[in-house]
């Protein structure tokens, strides 16, 4: 899936037949909402895994006391 900036920048599927013909399909609404949510939790995780990895702050002095 991606966005087709000839097609109003409205999601799409390319596809290729047999024939070498470019296809496009617009997904359903039930695909986009699938892909959607998948590309939300995948942001979610990733902004999980960024905090996990920075080191914490103490608000203290750079020895820790």
């Amino acid at each position: 899936m991606q966005r087709d900036s000839q097609a109003d920048d409205q999601i799409v599927v390319r596809y290729m037949d047999d024939k070498g013909n470019l296809i496009l399909q617009v997904p359903s609404q039930q695909v986009l909402s699938v892909a959607h949510a998948i590309g939300q939790d995948l942001q979610r995780e990733q902004k999980a895994r960024t905090e996990a990895a920075a080191p914490e702050s103490h608000g203290g002095k750079p020895d820790g006391h």
